[in-house]
Order: C-alpha cells, then structure tokens, then sequence
C-alpha cells in the first residue's frame, strides 16, 4: 500500500552505538554474541512499533494479545448484538498462506489458529567492526520488511475471501440484494455517483437487526482501498464531468457538469493522504485489473461463479454477471469502527515481537538475528464492508 512513511530501522550514530556495533562485529564469540543478545533485547520494541506503522491491510486488523501459554480465544459476546440465530459467519486459516476458510460460530468465545511469522537475517562481521552502523540498520529493515510481507499476505487472504462470501441476512443466498458488493455505472470507471452508491449501498447492508435505522453512529463507511488505476479515476474527478443526468434550467441544460470547486480542490490537493467526503482513500499496489495483481486475484479465487449486478445497474439490480479477473478490478470501502477484522497476537515473556541473537560458526565471520510475530487472522462481521466492481 501507499505510504509517505519511511519503512526504515535508523540507528543514532553515538560512541555507545558505535562501540556496541563493533562488539558485534568480534572475533570473539563470546564478545560478539553478548553484543548481539544486548542489541536484541533493546529493539526489540522499536521494530514493533515500525511494523504497526505501516500502511498496510494487517494494519486495519485490530490487535488483541493473549498470553503465551493461554488458548488464543477470543470473546464474540463482548463485541455483537447477535441478528441471526446468534451465530455469525467467521473466517479465518489455520496455517501461514494457506487459503481463508469459513465456518458459522456461536457468539461466545472463538478459538482463532495462530502460527509464527518469522524471519532471519545475517550481517557480516567485518563491516561491523568498522562501524558501519547503516549495514545493521539495514539488517534491520530487511526483518521489518520480510514481517511485514507474511503479514500482508496473510491478511489478506481473509480479508478478501470473507468479503467475497459476505451475506447480508447471514444465510447462504447469493441473490444480489444479499451480496455487499456491485457494479459501478461504467466499466473502468469511477465517478462520484459510484462513490455515492458505494455509501448507500454500505447504509443498506448495515440497517438495524429489524431493518430501521440504526443507533449506533458508527456505522458507515471510514476507509477506501483501490488500486492505482481507480486512484486516478478519483484524481479525475477534478477535471473530468461527473453528472450522471442533463442539467437543469440554471445551467441551460447542460450534460457535462464538472464536480464542485471544493471538491475537486480536495480530490487534486490530497494526494498523499487522499480524503473524500471524510473517508480516507488508500493506494494499494497488489490490487488492479488482472491476475497478476494479488489481491484481485484472491479475490476472483473466493468469488467463483458468485454472479453480482452488472453495470449501471446499482444495489441489488437485475442483469448479472460473475468477477472477471482479467477485465475486472474491485474497489474496497472498510468500516474500521465495526469489529470486523481482528488479529490475536501472542505476548511472550519478551515482548509481542521476538527477536534472538543467531549463532554462527567462527570461521563464517557473520552474526544475525532471527524473529517475528506469533499472530492469527480472523474476519467475524462481513457487514464491515462493501465493495464495487471496476
């Protein structure tokens, strides 16, 4: 995903640093792996803490710990006001890569499968003892990134199998009134009336357990993950028409009506951190039309023959037709206030993240560190979520 923040380990370049690094880089061993262990035991946290940073989809997965030792469970009935038979559809793996599955849960307590990701890195001694700080840091970030990789990966897995088997009455019907996804109004285009049906359509999935409005305020749509390609459809906006119907007397009935100048202001200026009418857009690189784009194909993988609205034809329509991988691209709206998404981390004696010093042989002259995260992924509430198809 898109991220202006640099996914980087720095290390201040003071003596104690200096001298700790050259110590790593020893031909004593003994002298070398205390260095290493002492290393360990200090950034530990401050990996951590770059890897929660991260702009990715693992990030919108809410964190809860548990206790090594303890089963990872995690308690439903503190979280839902139960609408169908008190079970809800759950997705999750039971394995690191391995495909989402589906099961219907009791809204009690669930057990979610959790298993390590992890990684190792090695660094070479000599440069160490020059005090080349940088060759560290730079081990460093490998591991971050490499963490970050299982995560994404993983993560995704159930985040677009459960919203490819998301219904909203909680049966198994696919008529599209149930599917919380459809079409926009082109093909491979995106204008605000999409961005607009989007909205309507998440309000219709997410009305009260009798169908009313619903108190609870948080119910709408907060985050937007499109591809680069769906990006520019919104940079477009600002120079592009948007109306969908002919304008009206004040305009002598004109039919290309450009959007509003605070609008297009706001679509042009927010390219970093883009925003839309309050909801904060996310680029994400493995999304986009083809196989070759992961998270698309994840997708088509779990949609099979599923068949959605076809275009123009808006929530719930008539004319069908199934996801095309090659054609075809999905834009995603989260609600990050409704639990949905959720991650069980375990919390060992050390810390969430473990980090340990590796032993080499003498006669290698290397030095490394191996580690990662013990965590599970689990989607519980796919009326979290709604989606178009591009």
């Amino acid at each position: 995903m898109s991220n202006k923040r640099k996914i980087r380990i720095q290390i201040d370049q003071t003596p104690e640093q200096l001298d700790l690094v050259k110590r790593m880089g020893s031909r004593n061993k003994t002298e070398s792996m205390a260095a290493a262990e002492a290393v360990a035991a200090v950034m530990s946290q401050p990996i951590l803490q770059v890897i929660e940073q991260a702009n990715t989809v693992a990030n919108f997965y809410t964190t809860i710990g548990y206790s090594a030792g303890t089963p990872s469970n995690l308690l439903l009935d503190d979280y839902f006001d139960i609408r169908q038979q008190n079970f809800l559809s759950v997705w999750t793996q039971s394995q690191p890569g391995g495909t989402a599955m589906n099961f219907v849960q009791g809204a009690t307590e669930l057990y979610v499968q959790t298993y390590p990701l992890y990684t190792e890195i090695t660094m070479n001694k000599n440069y160490l003892r020059a005090g080349q700080l940088n060759h560290l840091a730079n081990g460093l970030t490998r591991l971050v990134q490499e963490v970050l990789l299982l995560q994404q990966t993983n993560a995704a897995f159930v985040l677009f199998n459960s919203l490819a088997g998301a219904r909203i009455d909680g049966t198994t019907s696919t008529a599209t009134s149930n599917l919380p996804i459809d079409r926009v109004a082109t093909a491979n285009v995106f204008q605000m009336d999409d961005f607009n049906d989007m909205l309507i359509g998440y309000d219709r999935t997410t009305a009260s357990w009798v169908g009313g409005t619903p108190v609870n305020e948080d119910r709408e749509i907060t985050d937007i993950l499109g591809s680069p390609e769906w990006m520019g459809q919104i940079r477009s906006m600002t120079y592009q028409p948007q109306n969908t119907r002919a304008g009206s007397l004040a305009t002598q009935g004109a039919t290309a009506i450009a959007a509003p100048d605070s609008v297009r202001e706001a679509a042009w200026r927010g390219a970093g951190v883009p925003t839309l009418f309050d909801k904060t857009l996310h680029k994400v690189y493995e999304m986009g039309v083809g196989s070759n784009r992961a998270f698309n194909q994840i997708f088509a993988t779990a949609a099979g023959s599923t068949a959605y609205p076809g275009y123009g034809q808006g929530f719930g329509g008539g004319s069908t037709a199934q996801f095309d991988v090659n054609s075809e691209e999905i834009v995603l709206g989260l609600n990050a206030n409704m639990f949905d998404l959720a991650r069980l981390r375990m919390n060992e004696e050390g810390g969430e993240l473990s980090l340990t010093a590796e032993e080499y042989a003498t006669r290698e002259e290397k030095v490394g560190f191996y580690g990662g995260l013990r965590e599970g992924y689990v989607s519980v509430e796919g009326r979290a979520k709604f989606a178009k198809i591009m």
